[in-house]
């Protein structure tokens, strides 16, 4: 059994007992079953939209925020992938570099959580942002609470090298904006 799966059941026992507690001393009724059965189907929610097990890897990967807050720096890859779940991420794009003059695709992925993004201005960038019951924010000021939302720098040639940036935010936000 892996981390995740232990963790979530260690979750369940807990809320099972606690509410055996509270309806024998305060003859309180809770949904118990609703409840698990709701928390069982956001975990699968979440396990399916990050592709893997988050609790067992939000220890060992660098591009990973779940639970916590992370600022990732400017040594950003290509094809770079960036997940942020029930936590905080700050991705610093603001330095970024175009080796071998390719385009860079950087993907950020929020989660009942919280992004923001860093650009600079002097780099040209196409920012395509997904949202679903998220409230993000473009560089130019415009909003997106559902659908998906698009963005091009004035310096955008799509004939030279560039940032694409992509940004899913689902019951979460993401703040794309230029560093000061």
């Amino acid at each position: 059994m892996k981390m995740g799966t232990g963790f979530f059941i260690g979750v369940i026992l807990i809320l099972i007992g606690c509410s055996v507690i509270i309806k024998i001393i305060f003859k309180i009724e809770f949904p118990v079953f609703r409840i698990l059965f709701a928390l069982f189907l956001i975990y699968l929610g979440v396990k399916m939209l990050i592709g893997k097990d988050w609790f067992h890897h939000s220890i060992n990967i660098n591009n990973d925020a779940v639970f916590k807050e992370q600022h990732f720096g400017s040594s950003i890859n290509e094809n770079q992938e960036f997940n942020v779940v029930f936590g905080k991420g700050v991705v610093d794009l603001s330095d970024v570099d175009f080796k071998d003059d390719k385009t860079l695709t950087v993907q950020v992925h929020t989660v009942f959580g919280g992004s923001e993004i860093l650009l600079n201005r002097e780099i040209p960038v196409r920012i395509t942002l997904n949202s679903a019951f998220a409230g993000s924010v473009l560089p130019n000021g415009n909003t997106a609470v559902f659908g998906t939302s698009t963005f091009s720098s004035d310096s955008l040639n799509t004939s030279k090298p560039y940032l694409d940036l992509r940004i899913d935010a689902v019951f979460g936000g993401a703040e794309i904006r230029y560093k000061k």
